[in-house]
C-alpha cells in the first residue's frame, strides 16, 4: 500500500470507493475498503480496518496488510477471534456471505471433487494450522481437509467453525460417481483404505452402507454438520 492505513480509512469514510454518495457514515463501516479488497475472495470492511488501526501493538504487527497472505491471515483472525471481541461483525452480512462462499466457484474440477464443498471459512480457519498439513493442491488433500473439518472442526475451532451452508450439504448428499453412494459416503470410503478391504464394492455395498450409518451415529461432528441449523 502506498497510502497509510489512516489515509485509507479517512478516504473510505469520506465516501471514496465503490459506494454511492448517499451512503450514511455507519454504512461505510460495513462496505469494502477498495484498496484492500481488490481481487480478494473475502473483503476487508471499513470497521475491520478501524479495528486494525486501533491495535498497533498486535494486529498491525502480525498483519501489516501489505501482501495477499497478510490480508488473508488478518481475515482469518477476524473469523476466529475478531467476531468474539467486536459486535460489529454481527451485522457484517457482506463479509459472512463471502466467508461462506465456495472456494471452487468457476473452476473446472470434476463434479465429485471435494473442492466443491470447501468454503473460504474452511480454508482460512485451517491455513494457520501447520500441524494439519493438508495439501489443498491435490484432490486427496482436499478430501482430507474436508473430512477433518466435518468431523473435528466444531470441537477444535468452536462456534467459529460455523454451520454448513445449503450448497455444501447439497454437494455431500448428492449421488457420487460410485453407484449407490452419495459423495460423503464415497469420500469416507476413499479416505479409509481399510474400508476398501473390508467392504469391496459393489459386492459389499449393503454392508458398507450399514457400517456408514453406525459411523455417522458415532461421528458427532459429521452428523451435526449435515443437519440444518
Amino acid at each position: 500500500m502506498t497510502a497509510t492505513s489512516l489515509e485509507l480509512l479517512n478516504a473510505h469514510m469520506a465516501g471514496a470507493g465503490r459506494a454511492g454518495q448517499g451512503d450514511s457514515h455507519w454504512q461505510r463501516y460495513l462496505a469494502p475498503v477498495a484498496a484492500l479488497s481488490h481481487d480478494m475472495p473475502v473483503p476487508i470492511l471499513g470497521f475491520m480496518l478501524r479495528i486494525w488501526h486501533m491495535r498497533e501493538r498486535d494486529l498491525q504487527v502480525y498483519f501489516p496488510l501489505q501482501s495477499l497472505q497478510e490480508k488473508l491471515d488478518f481475515i482469518a483472525w477476524c473469523i476466529l477471534h475478531g467476531q468474539r471481541e467486536y459486535r460489529a461483525f454481527d451485522t457484517a452480512e457482506l463479509f459472512w456471505n463471502a466467508v461462506d462462499s465456495p472456494v471452487g466457484a468457476g473452476l473446472a474440477q470434476d463434479a465429485d471433487d471435494p473442492l466443491h464443498a470447501l468454503s473460504w471459512r474452511i480454508v482460512l480457519l485451517t491455513r494457520g494450522r501447520r500441524d494439519l498439513g493438508f495439501d489443498s493442491g491435490t484432490r486427496q488433500g482436499r478430501a482430507a481437509l474436508l473430512l477433518w473439518y466435518l468431523e473435528h472442526g466444531s470441537a477444535e475451532l468452536g462456534p467459529q467453525a460455523g454451520a454448513l451452508r445449503d450448497w455444501q450439504r447439497d454437494f455431500l448428499r448428492a449421488p457420487s460417481a460410485i453407484p449407490g453412494l452419495n459423495r460423503l459416503q464415497a469420500l469416507v470410503q476413499a479416505a479409509r483404505p481399510d474400508l476398501g478391504a473390508a467392504f469391496p464394492l459393489p459386492q459389499a455395498l449393503p454392508a458398507y452402507l450399514a457400517w456408514f450409518e453406525q459411523f455417522i451415529g458415532s461421528a458427532a461432528g459429521i452428523g451435526a454438520a449435515l443437519d440444518p441449523q
